[in-house]
């Protein structure tokens, strides 16, 4: 029997999973709690238990596009000066901006 923190640990992970790919498709800020437990195959109520509110997860999406060097993500998050975005090293904001640019 697998214990339920791990249970309930790989369910957030799929809905921060599932929150990168709305936010690849519809946008970082435009994402939505419905979008998302749609996509996650999850109830409204399982994305507030795991992130609480849609900052929360709006930070932990950034947080995670930020560690996986995810540009589209990353320069959504710029634009909205979001700090997690902010504080990411020099070389991702250089490549956001250098693939804006071309």
């Amino acid at each position: 029997m697998i214990p339920a923190t791990t249970v309930g640990e790989q369910r957030k992970k799929e809905i921060l999973r599932a929150a990168i790919r709305v936010a690849k498709a519809k946008g970082y800020m435009l994402m939505s709690r419905d979008e998302i437990a749609l996509e996650a195959n999850c109830a409204n109520g399982s994305v507030n238990r795991y992130f609480g509110s849609m900052e929360v997860l709006r930070n932990a999406v950034m947080i995670k596009a930020v560690a996986d060097y995810n540009l589209v993500i990353i320069g959504q998050g710029l634009a909205m000066r979001h700090p997690v975005a902010r504080k990411a090293s020099r070389q991702i904001k250089e490549t956001v901006a250098t693939r804006l640019i071309s």
